[in-house]
């Protein structure tokens, strides 16, 4: 099954929890988290597009329940399955949604520099979100959430980043 055009990765789903067919939901952000829990569809990979009955936080971790999927046995085949949400479907937010991240080209003291590649999201062994710019034939880590990185629907816009930031992955 194809993922439709215009979708954006929210996260992926994790092990069944308890008896009412709960998943473990892995958002790849906070974004990705908040809109989870305001969209009534999703799209799951291979399985095409779900309702979504509830999301319910447990803990640090949501739990996401599917229309048609009450019990673990129904629910067990959408683990690790990525969920994606239709762009014109997300909520309006703050924060960024990492996906749409992604081929933002990135300008350095208002000169061009290269493209994100890849976003690696915040995880237990990092503190924050990290881009991945293909620059030069090199790949470059830019902390997302630093202070001197601002993103616009241009962009990624570093201003004045620290010295020798960009240097440190060259070959």
């Amino acid at each position: 099954m194809t993922l439709p055009e215009n979708h954006v990765l929210l996260g992926t789903l994790g092990r069944t929890f308890q008896l009412e067919g709960g998943l473990r939901f892995y958002a790849l952000g906070d974004a990705e988290a908040a809109a989870i829990k305001e969209l009534g569809r999703v799209f799951i990979e291979n399985f095409g597009e779900r309702a979504v009955a509830r999301v319910r936080p447990v803990g640090s971790q949501l739990i996401v329940y599917f229309v048609g999927s009450s019990t673990p046995q129904q629910a067990q085949p959408l683990v690790n399955a990525d969920v994606y949400a239709a762009k014109d479907a997300l909520p309006e937010t703050p924060a960024h949604y990492l996906d749409l991240l992604l081929d933002l080209p990135v300008i350095v003291d208002g000169e061009p520099f290269g493209e994100v590649v890849e976003v690696i999201p915040a995880g237990s062994d990092i503190g924050q979100d990290v881009l991945v710019v293909e620059a030069g034939g090199r790949e470059v880590l830019i902390p997302l959430q630093a202070d001197y990185v601002t993103i616009t629907e241009a962009g990624v816009t570093l201003t004045e980043p620290p010295e020798g930031l960009l240097e440190l992955n060259a070959d």
